[in-house]
């Protein structure tokens, strides 16, 4: 009442958003992938979707337009996690056509960051077992791709 806030331990505000930022070197596929999704979700032009209802019997839900996105760091070993997450829920949260300008300096690299909304980032046991798994998975390729440069 009148403004005045108060906070207890269990009453905890979480973010909804991530913001990740790709680098576009060649071609617009990150472009096409994530205006292609946006567009999906409603089209800014006609204020209409694309997810449409069909003999699937899904159209316009959530699970049609939204995405999980796993994501961890490790130690210089590769191999080792020391970062996991787990973003349920993901969509962008704009086009971004608009980052698409250039100019003289930047010629050759276009760096894209986009903000998803994301409805919760899980930090449990069970996604650091999956990106441990990944990240030993991605591992045992270094010998192959160190391969190829000889």
């Amino acid at each position: 009442m009148g403004g005045v806030k108060f906070a207890v331990p269990g009453n905890i505000d979480y973010g909804n958003s991530v913001s990740i930022k790709f680098l576009e070197f060649n071609k617009t596929p990150l472009l096409d992938i994530f205006s292609g999704w946006f567009k999906l979700i409603r089209d800014y032009r006609t204020g209409v979707t694309d997810l449409i209802d069909g003999n699937d019997g899904f159209g316009y839900t959530k699970s049609q337009y939204s995405a999980l996105m796993y994501y961890w760091t490790t130690a210089p070993d590769a191999q080792t996690v020391e970062f996991f997450a787990c973003y349920d829920g993901m969509f962008p949260t704009k086009d971004p056509a608009d980052l698409y300008g250039s100019d003289v300096e930047t010629v050759g690299r276009l760096d894209v960051e986009i903000e998803f909304n994301v409805d919760y980032a899980w930090r449990e046991p069970w996604v650091l077992q999956r990106c441990q798994r990944w990240a030993e998975m991605f591992a045992s390729a270094k010998p192959t791709v160190q391969s190829y440069n000889q």
